[in-house]
């Protein structure tokens, strides 16, 4: 897959870096840092952040001392706003700094103004921080990302060069410079090439279209996931159907239609391996439901197959293949008294153990992870107000449901007067006088 080289981290740094140079905002400052491979973190980024949102800061009030209240306008100060109050004023500092040496240095020839960029990279170690970076998304297990975050810095170091041999010696405006980088940056791409030898693909079974391979591997043929059970939706049942055929009417049967396309799908998987197919299926779905093979699985085990049985509990051969998916195993699991659920804690603790993490810290239960009763009636009362509009919010995210309905969170103010406090308070100005 192929990603645009504007829209990688280095190329929005330095874009931004240069939007900084012809007219500086505190968007340009903001979204030069969020690349995140100045070495800032995000957290000191976003407190900078909320600060110039609830106060309304230019990109000219970062040259001077902030002293208002980072909470906005509020009838109480906290006991540590001269502690945060520095904090935000040595980020304004830190963060102004090379952005300020840059925009003086960054003039005169393309290929001046390609040492100003490259000086800007190497004074934030963005080589550095760059390959951290792409360490992190290796341990999330987004290798290919990585591998193009790793590709992105050389590609535009090269693309750089290039445009600088299009201007040999010659002033150009900055404008001029601007649109030329940005034009490469965006008829270019980086990503990884495909494997021809060893590729493995994956896919859903509709969607997948494999060129002969050798082998097959099909996951999860249960009932009603592989093929799908698919459920009419329409106004009259297959009953319904097959009566108003006898009177007449023949009416098309979506239901039966889609059945034999989730047939085809299944020829289609079985025939296309030129060597082996594997098939797989579960005893048990995530919930521990009992889950039935598919009809056609059953119909092969009938035929002289080699069937391998995995064992009935978990060992150290069939562990998850990762500490991340083992961790979700695991508090799946949570209420889960049986062998496997211990065996996978026994296998997270011996690899936090090697990392010197205290699993006992972040042990959670679905008991303690629930809201108590008597803080639901604190936030609710003793009705629920629904609506069409909160049912459809609850079915697509739970957390915004919480979030806008029950705990009523608000967006963060901006400290300034509305119209209508602003005319109670001439009002009571006039009052008094």
């Amino acid at each position: 897959k192929k990603i645009a080289l504007s829209t990688m981290p280095i190329s929005k740094l330095i874009i931004s870096a240069i939007e900084y140079t012809k007219k500086a905002t505190t968007e340009s400052i903001i979204d030069f840092y969020k690349t995140g491979i100045t070495g800032v973190a995000f957290d000191d980024i976003s407190e900078v952040e909320q600060y110039c949102v609830i106060w309304n800061i230019k990109a000219k009030d970062f040259e001077n001392e902030w002293d208002m209240n980072p909470d906005g306008l509020t009838d109480r100060i906290s006991e540590d706003i001269d502690e945060k109050l520095s904090r935000l004023n040595d980020f304004r500092e830190k963060m102004l700094a090379p952005l300020k040496e840059f925009k003086t240095s960054f003039s005169g020839t393309p290929k001046q103004r390609a040492k100003a960029i490259f000086a800007l990279l190497n004074n934030l170690d963005v080589p550095k921080n760059l390959s951290e970076l792409c360490e992190h998304y290796k341990e999330q297990g987004e290798f290919e990302f990585a591998d193009v975050l790793r590709q992105s810095y050389s590609q535009f170091i090269s693309l750089l060069d290039n445009v600088v041999a299009c201007f040999p010696d010659t002033v150009v405006s900055k404008p001029v410079f601007f649109d030329a980088l940005k034009t490469v940056l965006s008829l270019n791409s980086v990503g990884v090439v495909p494997q021809t030898l060893d590729e493995v693909v994956f896919g859903s079974a509709e969607r997948i279209r494999p060129a002969r391979p050798k082998y097959v591997f099909i996951l999860g043929a249960n009932q009603g996931i592989y093929p799908r059970l698919k459920v009419s939706t329409g106004l009259f049942t297959n009953n319904d159907l097959t009566t108003l055929k006898d009177f007449g009417l023949d009416i098309s049967n979506k239901t039966l239609d889609l059945s034999v396309d989730e047939q085809f799908l299944i020829y289609s998987n079985l025939c296309c391996a030129s060597d082996k197919v594997f098939i797989t299926y579960c005893k048990n779905l995530a919930d521990n439901t009992p889950a039935l093979p598919s009809r056609f699985v059953t119909q092969i085990l009938e035929l002289n197959v080699n069937r391998v049985f995995e064992p009935s509990n978990l060992n150290v051969g069939n562990l998850p293949e990762t500490l991340n998916c083992a961790v979700l195993e695991r508090f799946k699991r949570i209420n889960d008294k049986t062998p496997d659920s211990q065996t996978i804690y026994e296998a997270i603790a011996v690899e936090c153990k090697r990392d010197n993490i205290n699993l006992d810290k972040y042990e959670i239960s679905a008991e303690n992870s629930k809201l108590s009763e008597s803080v639901v009636r604190d936030f609710c009362g003793n009705k629920i107000r629904l609506s069409a509009t909160s049912l459809e919010r609850y079915s697509m995210c739970h957390f915004m449901y919480f979030c806008r309905h029950i705990a009523n969170a608000q967006n963060r103010d901006k400290a300034e007067i509305s119209p209508m406090n602003r005319g109670t308070i001439v009002h009571f100005v006039l009052e008094k006088i």
